[in-house]
Order: C-alpha cells, then sequence, then structure tokens
C-alpha cells in the first residue's frame, strides 16, 4: 500500500516512498492516471461549472420550463440494491427537462477526453471552499544551468573625493574602480562614464595589540622656531639692586613753550584756538576775584588765622578767629545724599576745643583750626 514517508524515520528510504505514493495516481509525463479520482475524493462544490466542457454545461443546463404546481410529498422509497455499471451507451438526443429530480445513478467510467471546446461564458463565482490538506513535496528539480560570469571590478587605488576621479579613461578600462576617502564609496568605471556602487568601507576593527617600542632613533635636524608663546604671569619683584654708578650729563633739551610773554595784572591765561599750546594772557570777566564778591560772604576786620563760620541769622558766611583746637563738623545731609549747599544750623555744628582725634565719627567732614 503506498504511503508518505514518516519524519524522523524512513531514513535512505525517503525518495523511493514517495515515488511510490504518486506513482499510485500519476502517469510518468505528471498527469492524473484515469479513474484515480472518484466521487469519495471530491468534496462537495469542488466541482464548480467553470471547469465543466461546454457540451456538458449545455446537457446540464437547458431551457428552464415553467414553474408547474408543487405537487404533495410522496412517501420515501425503499432504497435499493446498487447495480452493476453497465457499459457506457453511446449518447442519446437530449430529452426533455424533467421537473421531478430522479436518483443519482453510480458513477460510470470515465470516458475519452474530448476534443476542448470552445470557452464558455464565465459563471457566477462559487464560493471559497475550505482550505485542502498540503499536498506532499515534489521532486527536487535538476540543477539549472550556470550563469553567466559578471564583470569583474579591479581597484587601482583612493582618491580625496569624486571630483578627484581620473577623467582620462577608455572604453578599455571598463572595470577600473577607485575609492573615494571622504565617503568610504566605491566608483567604478563603466567605459563611459564613473558609477558609484555604494559605500564598501567596513566596520571598524578591534583595536590591535600593542606593539614593541621600538629602537631610538638618531638625533633629528633642528626644526624651525617657533611662532612665541603668549606672555607669562608677571614673576614677584626682585630685590632692590645697588645703586648704580651716576650716568653721565645728558644734552640739554629743546627750550619748552611755556607761558607766552606779556600780559598784566589781573589778566589769567586762556585758549586762543584750538591747537596745542595757543594760550594768551586775558582780563578776566565774571567769576570770583576775591572771598568778599561772593553775596553770602561778609568779610570784616581780616586777620590770619581766622577762618569763615556760617552765621544762621543772616543767613551768610562771616570770619572768625577760631580757638585752638576748635573744630568745625559739617553734617553730610542722608535724606538727599549729599553735602548742603549752604550749611545752616542744622547741618554745622560748632565743637570746642577738644581733641579732633576723639571727636571724630566716620562719614564726618572736619575742618581742623588746631594750628590756630
Amino acid at each position: 500500500m503506498p504511503r508518505l514517508p514518516i519524519p524522523g524515520k524512513d531514513q535512505g528510504t525517503w525518495g523511493e516512498i514517495l515515488n511510490d505514493y504518486l506513482a499510485a495516481v500519476h502517469k510518468p509525463d505528471g498527469t492524473l492516471k484515469p479513474n484515480s479520482i472518484g466521487s469519495a475524493q471530491l468534496q462537495n462544490g469542488a466541482v464548480t461549472q467553470a471547469v465543466l466542457s461546454p457540451e456538458v454545461a449545455t446537457q446540464l443546463n437547458g431551457a428552464t420550463g415553467p414553474t408547474g404546481a408543487t405537487g404533495a410529498t410522496g412517501a420515501a422509497g425503499v432504497v435499493g440494491s446498487t447495480g452493476a455499471t453497465g457499459a457506457t451507451g453511446a449518447a442519446g438526443p437530449a430529452g426533455a427537462n424533467s421537473t421531478v429530480p430522479g436518483p443519482t445513478g453510480a458513477t460510470g467510467n470515465t470516458g475519452p477526453m474530448g476534443a476542448t471546446g470552445a470557452t464558455g461564458a464565465a459563471g457566477m463565482p462559487g464560493a471559497t471552499g475550505a482550505a485542502g490538506a498540503t499536498g506532499p513535496a515534489g521532486p527536487v528539480g535538476a540543477n539549472g544551468a550556470d550563469g553567466q560570469d559578471g564583470t569583474s571590478v579591479t581597484i587601482e587605488g583612493s582618491v580625496a573625493m569624486a571630483s578627484a576621479l581620473p577623467n582620462n579613461l577608455t572604453g578599455d578600462d571598463a572595470g577600473t574602480g577607485y575609492l573615494t576617502e571622504d565617503d568610504g564609496h566605491l566608483h567604478v568605471w563603466s567605459g563611459t562614464a564613473w558609477v558609484d556602487v555604494g559605500e564598501v568601507r567596513g566596520p571598524k576593527g578591534d583595536d590591535g595589540a600593542v606593539g614593541a617600542t621600538g629602537a631610538t632613533g638618531g638625533m633629528g635636524a633642528a626644526g624651525a622656531t617657533g611662532a612665541a608663546g603668549p606672555a607669562g604671569t608677571a614673576g614677584a619683584t626682585g630685590a632692590t639692586g645697588a645703586t648704580g654708578a651716576p650716568g653721565s650729563q645728558g644734552a640739554t633739551g629743546p627750550t619748552g613753550q611755556g607761558v607766552p610773554t606779556g600780559g598784566t595784572t589781573g589778566q589769567v591765561l586762556a585758549k586762543s584756538s584750538s591747537a596745542n599750546y595757543a594760550t594768551e594772557w586775558v582780563s578776566q570777566s565774571g567769576g570770583v576775584v576775591n572771598m568778599s564778591d561772593l553775596a553770602d560772604v561778609y568779610l570784616n576786620n581780616t586777620a590770619d588765622g581766622q577762618i569763615l563760620r556760617w552765621h544762621a541769622g543772616s543767613d551768610m558766611w562771616t570770619n572768625a578767629t577760631a580757638a585752638k583746637n576748635t573744630v568745625v563738623r559739617v553734617i553730610y545731609d542722608t535724606a538727599t545724599s549729599s553735602w548742603p549747599a549752604r550749611p545752616n544750623a542744622e547741618y554745622v555744628e560748632w565743637i570746642g576745643p577738644v581733641d579732633p582725634a576723639a571727636a571724630a565719627v566716620n562719614g564726618d567732614t572736619w575742618l581742623d583750626t588746631s594750628e590756630g
């Protein structure tokens, strides 16, 4: 009884067992043997109208007659035994379509294959049948003929970039290749143009072992003097050196610009233009020449050693003789963050003969009259 090879068994005889199994229903040319497939091997719906010959389809699909009245259902007859298969008779003329289905006859022998009829009209698609069991694997086919040899590539070297590839190659140089170092791509000359076949750079390999230390080379020639390095940080000040011997008298320099000659009593120097050293004597106009010219200063019987003292009653500065070690303190105005423009009793404090060092307060300004 032919069978399929058993996985895990039949070592060495798989081919023979598989060929015996296939030969049971196949001819040597691979087609099915007559009567190899019967109704028992066909699933319901496996044979559709689309695979029937036109003659068979015509006989089965005669003209549809009018629908008759539905008759009463008769009692089921006893199923008779199947008779012996008779010889296939000649096909008679097509009879009128019966309205009562007859019993299914026994399957007759497969007749000889008729000539291929004309292709009939496509029938309505049938429902998709259930997936059949996987058939046995076919025999291994013979090896195909060897293909033609491909064009070889000869790598001649490398260039920095694609624009540096040689431009003097001819058709006889087809297959010449160069690597471009900037991207690792291989460029192959086709005979008329360069073709970029992509990157051929392999992955980075592992670091090699450290080689043995080489012998010390001879002394090389002195290199060129390098550029001056940045200035270093200033060193600590050295000890004062011994006084050197007096130098010789230098030559007399040119006479300086100096003050212009001329002028009269009371005149002052003023710029005569924007040029350097351009000055002249002019009579002063405006400003203050004497303390008594100030509107808020009153001087009377001035004497050496006197000081100015603010007199709150007259709202003026007056001259006064200060006793030895007498100090005047002008108080800073913290409200306006400034010194008072015209001190009054609120900002000027007279202090009698005291020690200025003992009376000093941080942030105060003292007018010391300790010298009389």
